[in-house]
C-alpha cells in the first residue's frame, strides 16, 4: 500500500534523536533528512516500501555517515517485492563512492581509485614477483573508447606500499548475476559502471576496521516487518522518541516494529562480493 510522503517526513521527525546519536559529525540530521526525503519523494515505489523497512535503511545510512540517495552516490535506497507478503521493502546499497569514503575514514590508505578499461584503451597487465599495471584511456579515438572490458582499482598505502586489483567485465557480471542481477531498480542498472569499480574496490575492504565491516554488511540486508534470520538491522536499541505531540504516537508505532539488531557476523572472507549487491531477486526484481 503506498504511503505519503508526509507519513515518512513525520517518521524521519520522530527518529531524528536516533539519527542524531550515531551520524558523524560531516553529515548532520538536517542533511540527512532533507537527502532522504528527497530520494523517497521522488521514487513511488520507494513511497509503497513499508515505512519500518524505509527508517531502518536511513539509519543504517546514519550509521555508516552516508547520503542515502542524492548526487554524491554514496548509498541508495532500493525498493524490493516481498514474495511472501506481497508487498514491497527497502534495501540499502552501499555506492561506490561509498565505500571510497569508508575506505579513507579507515586511515590505511592515503589514496585510492578506480578506473574502467575499455576495448580501444592502451593497456598492459602482469602479475608476478614485478607486477606491472599501464593504462592509457582512448580518449582521442574517433570511435571512443569501446566497449567495457575490464575494471582495476589502486590503492597507496600507507605506509608506502602500492596495492592494485584488476577484474574483468565477465567476473563483475558473474558477481551481478550471482547477487540478483541488473533488475530494473538496481544500481546495476542504472549505474553499471560504477557498480564495476565498487566491485573491484570492495577487495581493499579488509583492511577497514571489523566495526565498519559488520555494520556495513548489517546495513546492506532487505527489511521487512518480520525479523527473519538473515536480516540483520541496523537499529541499535528501541526506537523511542522523546518528542512530543502528533509525533510521539508515530515514533512509538515504529518502534514496536523494528527488531533490534542481530547478532554480529564475522567478517565476509569472500572478497568478490561486493557490499551492497542487492538480494537474489527474479526477473521481477521480487526478493526470494
Amino acid at each position: 500500500m503506498t504511503q505519503t510522503l508526509q507519513t515518512v517526513k513525520d517518521a524521519l521527525t520522530a527518529t531524528m534523536p536516533k539519527f542524531a546519536a550515531v551520524l558523524p559529525k560531516h553529515l548532520t540530521p538536517e542533511r540527512l533528512f532533507q537527502v532522504s526525503v528527497t530520494t523517497i519523494g521522488g521514487d513511488e515505489k520507494l513511497l509503497e516500501c513499508s515505512l519500518v523497512s524505509l527508517i531502518s535503511c536511513v539509519m543504517g545510512a546514519a550509521e555508516l555517515g552516508l547520503e542515502p540517495g542524492g548526487p554524491k552516490k554514496e548509498a541508495y535506497l532500493i525498493p524490493r517485492r516481498n514474495k511472501k507478503t506481497g508487498g514491497y521493502v527497502c534495501t540499502l546499497v552501499v555506492g561506490y563512492q561509498g565505500l571510497l569514503k569508508l575506505i579513507y575514514q579507515s586511515g590505511e590508505v592515503t589514496s585510492v581509485r578506480a578506473r574502467e578499461v575499455c576495448e580501444r584503451d592502451g593497456f598492459e597487465y602482469e602479475e608476478g614477483l614485478a607486477p606491472i599495471l599501464r593504462h592509457k584511456p582512448a580518449i582521442m579515438h574517433a570511435e571512443g573508447r569501446g566497449r567495457l572490458v575490464a575494471v582495476y582499482s589502486v590503492a597507496d598505502m600507507k605506509d608506502g606500499a602500492v596495492r592494485f586489483e584488476l577484474m574483468t567485465r565477465d567476473e563483475c557480471e558473474r558477481i551481478r548475476d550471482r547477487d540478483g542481477g541488473a533488475s530494473e531498480l538496481s544500481p546495476w542498472s542504472t549505474d553499471p559502471i560504477e557498480m564495476c569499480k565498487k566491485t573491484v574496490v570492495r577487495r581493499f575492504a579488509k583492511m577497514l576496521p571489523r566495526s565498519i565491516v559488520a555494520t556495513m554488511d548489517n546495513a546492506e540486508h532487505t527489511f521487512d516487518d518480520e525479523p527473519l534470520a538473515m536480516a540483520a538491522p541496523v537499529v541499535t536499541q528501541q526506537l523511542t522518541s522523546p518528542v512530543s505531540g502528533p509525533h510521539r504516537s508515530l515514533a512509538a508505532a515504529v518502534a514496536g516494529k523494528l527488531p533490534q539488531r542481530a547478532q554480529t557476523r564475522p567478517e565476509l572472507e569472500d572478497e568478490d562480493i561486493p557490499f551492497g549487491a542487492p538480494p537474489p531477486a527474479d526477473e521481477d526484481g521480487e526478493v526470494q
